[in-house]
This record gives structure tokens, C-alpha cells and sequence, in this order.
């Protein structure tokens, strides 16, 4: 599923977080990080410095042995900087040292079950309204506003541990290349509108003027 969130799905995430509604620490930590799956389940609070406002990148959780792995490569080990949006909720769940973020409900020396995680995988979808998201979906997202924000290739690549950049440059053009089409679909069923009437040399003027409200701002 190679796609990003839609501005739709963008804001009932960023407002489920924010009114600490259905999973808001790992929504949260998904969203703001593009940490993979297997990463946000290894996190431990000893791995998250809010004085420093960073997150390091460690460890992988394996639930086919239960256990903590070592990360997919050695360039996902990195240290991802902490928003404000996300810095709030860790703070509010801060545990101890060898706690798990994102723990079992009864025990938060002990990680995530799998069979939990599809529970709470399903609130998380029909919160969005999609069937087709997935770890990935944010993990692609994150890209997406990395891109969007202009950050190159290199820093990126850092930022998402990933062990080769053209990987990320892989990722960027397949952006850029998705953004192409839909301006492409735009144009096509534009051609297909009635023409509007030619703007008289004052219309344009006006429309560059700040509105009203605007001006009293």
C-alpha cells in the first residue's frame, strides 16, 4: 500500500491525537516519527529523551520469538527529533527506564502482543475510515512531508534508516511522479469545462487586493 494519508485522513489522525481518543500514543508515535512497526513495539522509555526532545532508534520487537531483535540494518539506527504534538503525549506516558511506550495492558515491562496490536489495528482503520492502511501507510506519509517540506534526499534517507538513499530517491520520485498524474487527471477533465469568461483587467486587480477581513487583521 504505497500511498500516503489524504488532507482528510491527515486531520482526524491529528485530531484523534490531540483529543487522546482511540490509540493516541501509537498513532502518535507512527504518525510524527515514520519509525517502522517493529521499532515503535521495541521502544522502550529508556530510548526516549525528552529533555533532549529525541527518540533513538535502537532495537526491533520480533513476535515470532518475543522477543527484543537487532534493527533491519545498521543504518536504521538513528535519532529522530521529537515534535511538540508528540513530546506532549510521551510526556503524559512517561514510564520507567526498561518499560515498553507502547506495552501490553496489563504488564509495561512486556511488549505489545501481536494479537492485541490487530485489535487495536482495526480501531485505528475504521477510525480513519480506510481498510488499506497499514504501518507502511505512515511510514510513506512521513516521506511524503519530508518531501513536501524540501528536505533532500540524504537527510531523509537518515531520518527514515534507510541503508541505502536511493531507496528514499526512489521514494521521492515515485511522489513527485504521483503528483504529476493527478495534475494530469485535472487537466484533462479541465478541458472538458466550460470556459470561463475572460477576467476584465479589473477583476484581476480586485482579486489581488487582501479581502476585508484580511485588512483589519
Amino acid at each position: 500500500h504505497n500511498r500516503a494519508f489524504t488532507d482528510e485522513e491527515t486531520v482526524i489522525l491529528k485530531k484523534n491525537v490531540s483529543e487522546r481518543k482511540i490509540e493516541p500514543l501509537l498513532t502518535a508515535l507512527l504518525f510524527y516519527t515514520g519509525m517502522r512497526r517493529g521499532e515503535v513495539i521495541g521502544l522502550q522509555w529508556k530510548e526516549v529523551d525528552l529533555k533532549k526532545d529525541v527518540i533513538h532508534v535502537r532495537r526491533d520487537y520480533d513476535w515470532k520469538t518475543n522477543s527484543l531483535d537487532t534493527l533491519k540494518t545498521p543504518s536504521a539506527k538513528r535519532d529522530i527529533p521529537i515534535v511538540p504534538e508528540l513530546r506532549e503525549i510521551l510526556a503524559e506516558n512517561k514510564g520507567t527506564p526498561e518499560e515498553f511506550v507502547v506495552h501490553a495492558p496489563t504488564d509495561p515491562l512486556k511488549a505489545l502482543p501481536e494479537a492485541t496490536y490487530k485489535r487495536r489495528w482495526k480501531a485505528i482503520r475504521a477510525l480513519i475510515g480506510a481498510e488499506d492502511v497499514t504501518a507502511r501507510t505512515f511510514r510513506n506519509n512521513f516521506a511524503t512531508v519530508l518531501y513536501d517540506a524540501e528536505v533532500d534526499v540524504l537527510t531523509a534517507s537518515k531520518a527514515m534508516g534507510h541503508a541505502d538513499p536511493t531507496t528514499t530517491l526512489k521514494i521521492y520520485t515515485d511522489i513527485e511522479r504521483r503528483r504529476k498524474v493527478l495534475k494530469g487527471a485535472d487537466s484533462v477533465k479541465y478541458a472538458f469545462m466550460e470556459k470561463k469568461k475572460e477576467e476584465t483587467p479589473e477583476i484581476k486587480v480586485a482579486k489581488k487586493l487582501p479581502s476585508s477581513t484580511a485588512m483589519f487583521e
